[in-house]
């Protein structure tokens, strides 16, 4: 990891040290796409229970729990 890396990742945990969201649950829609692996992340680190969806927002009936 290069030292300015490092930083960046430093500065990160105390970011999401100063946000609790213990308890919360995040619903991440296109979890797998572009931010949604970092998004999944920082929300876990904020303590947050992430559902994570990467079906086909467009569709109404997904999700589909019968």
């Amino acid at each position: 990891m290069q030292p300015t890396q490092a930083k960046q990742s430093t500065e990160s945990t105390k970011a999401t040290q100063a946000i609790n969201l213990a308890g919360q649950r995040v619903l991440l829609t296109q979890a797998s796409d572009f931010m949604g692996p970092a998004l999944a992340e920082v929300f876990r680190e904020c303590g947050a229970e992430v559902i994570a969806a990467d079906g086909p927002i467009t569709d109404p009936d997904y999700p589909r729990r019968d």
